[in-house]
């Protein structure tokens, strides 16, 4: 089922990628589709990999498929959370504390939010809320090579094939003005998870 959601995705043509800003890849990303819509965004998972500014395949819904080397085993997917949703919102709205901090701070705690990890700092302790989402202005853009021609597979534990990282996005892009100026670093291979 999921492999022909893959395809399916595939034969539209349509594509993601992602660039990491400036500074690393803790931190807000800057997607880009294939027809040219722009989006801020952040990962929903720690310890994946993938290429940054590489073209994927994608599929968008409101679950976090578990990709390859993911700390977290969630067989294969886990909802896409309210804290998640909170604090993207109001990241890309610069409002309440998660408008207020940096991107560093909102990407710890929308990990925190989707169960992994820890190290939140105090104002953004209210959003972590694991309950699922269950809306439908905000999703998770679940990236795939399900060719493996990335030749990424097999980082990590068992997981699903082909998976490579899942975003938050909403319908509108979330595109944002944090966008202007920012200049965009391709860092290679990269992992997703948290390094202390």
């Amino acid at each position: 089922m999921l492999l022909s959601g893959i395809l399916a995705t595939s034969a539209m043509g349509d594509q993601v990628k992602i660039d990491w800003f400036n500074g690393g890849h803790d931190g807000a990303s800057l997607g880009t589709f294939s027809s040219g819509k722009h989006f801020t965004t952040f990962c929903l998972e720690d310890g994946e990999y993938f290429y940054s500014g590489r073209w994927y395949d994608y599929t968008k819904n409101q679950d976090v498929i578990q990709g390859w080397g993911s700390s977290l085993p969630h067989s294969p997917n886990i909802p896409l959370t309210v804290g998640a949703v909170n604090l993207y919102k109001d990241f890309l709205s610069d409002t309440g504390a998660a408008g207020a901090a940096s991107a560093t701070d909102v990407q710890y705690a929308i990990w925190a939010s989707q169960g992994y990890g820890a190290g939140v700092i105090a104002s953004l302790l209210p959003y972590i809320d694991s309950t699922a989402y269950t809306g439908n202005s905000y999703y998770a853009v679940n990236q795939f090579d399900a060719s493996n021609s990335d030749g990424l597979n097999g980082y990590g534990g068992v997981a699903v094939a082909g998976l490579r990282q899942s975003f938050i996005n909403a319908p509108d892009g979330g595109s944002t003005s944090m966008l202007m100026g920012l200049g965009l670093t391709a860092v290679g291979f990269v992992s997703r998870r948290m390094r202390k």
